[in-house]
């Protein structure tokens, strides 16, 4: 059959395009990227973020016409922009690090913003997330903390553990939105 084309599935190549994508970026950010660059790159990852904590206090206070009508069971939880409280949760720990990269008064009263939020999402998830991100910035930032960090995270994961066995149930999902 000579002059047809032949179409490829493009399934067939994602398997080897992704491993090349991040390899691009990967070298990319090597070459061309500066300590400035990650400066307004955070920064602007923090602008962002701060788009959702927006969005999460118009939860809060009632506002939100996206996730009142798709779902009764979403009507009365916080679940950002996402839809599901213990996503959420886990995309506001990991922003934390990222507002903590910033500095000034503003940062820090956006960063208390962002911890009440996730402790209003009610989920171990996100709690135990915020505590793994909060490790990792103890590491590189002061070491000498981290290993009374790593203590409590640990004591705490133990006490959800024992006194919320239900939260970590394979139907403990199913129980904790039933609620």
């Amino acid at each position: 059959q000579i002059g047809q084309a032949k179409v490829y599935n493009a399934n067939l190549f994602v398997p080897f395009l992704i491993p090349v994508s991040i390899w691009g970026f990967y070298e990319a950010a090597q070459v061309y990227w500066t300590l400035d660059t990650l400066r307004v790159i955070f920064r602007w990852l923090a602008r962002g973020g701060v788009l959702i904590l927006l969005y999460g206090v118009l939860q809060l206070i009632g506002w939100d016409e996206f996730f009142n009508s798709t779902d009764i069971r979403l009507k009365d939880q916080y679940v950002g922009t996402i839809g599901n409280p213990s996503h959420y949760a886990v995309h506001l720990a990991c922003l934390l690090p990222i507002f903590l990269l910033q500095r000034g008064l503003r940062w820090k009263l956006w960063t208390a913003l962002l911890l009440i939020e996730l402790a209003l999402t009610r989920s171990v998830g996100g709690y135990l997330s915020a505590g793994v991100a909060l490790l990792w910035c103890l590491w590189f930032w002061h070491r000498r903390f981290f290993w009374w960090a790593l203590g409590l995270l640990s004591a705490s994961a133990v006490g959800l553990f024992l006194f919320h066995r239900g939260a970590f149930a394979v139907n403990g999902r199913v129980t904790a939105w039933q609620k």
